[in-house]
């Protein structure tokens, strides 16, 4: 018997892949050529489009990865070992799917703390570190595509 089991996790890629779209379309519109044709001209965005899509782009991804390791790790070791997942690192969960990578580990170290900087709004000043929404965004979308690519390797 086929069960259904309701889940926002194609929603959550959704808006995540929409918000990447739009942070690329901000970016292009906000850019334009010297007249000299050397370098350019970078307009001022008074309503922060770009950088709230940034923001919308890595929430919704952090959202994506956790319901998605959810519903492997119940898939594939049942509900009782997922309830004792739960609070575990994106790192540890991977790990009990199978996927051991230690780039791919301290990647998702840095992408927690991302989100917890922006989730917690946690961007003290006093870290020595200035971080780029968009330039975030980027790292973020393809460290989503390795964890999708990892787990298409181990199988559902």
């Amino acid at each position: 018997m086929t069960h259904i089991v309701p889940s926002n996790v194609n929603v959550y890629a959704a808006i995540a892949e929409e918000a990447f779209a739009d942070i690329e379309k901000r970016l292009a519109e906000g850019r334009k050529p010297k007249a000299d044709g050397k370098g350019w001209v970078i307009s001022f965005d008074p309503n922060q489009r770009s950088f709230k899509s940034s923001l919308i782009y890595i929430t919704f991804s952090a959202l994506w990865l956790e319901a998605i390791l959810h519903q492997r790790i119940t898939s594939l070791h049942g509900k009782s070992r997922s309830k004792n997942a739960d609070r575990q690192t994106y790192e540890e969960k991977l790990k009990i799917l199978g996927v051991n990578d230690e780039e791919l580990s301290c990647s998702l170290a840095e992408f927690r703390a991302l989100r917890s900087e922006i989730i917690h709004e946690k961007a003290f000043f006093d870290q020595n570190k200035f971080r780029v929404a968009q330039d975030e965004a980027r790292k973020v979308q393809k460290l989503m595509r390795t964890v999708r690519d990892k787990l298409a390797e181990v199988g559902s």
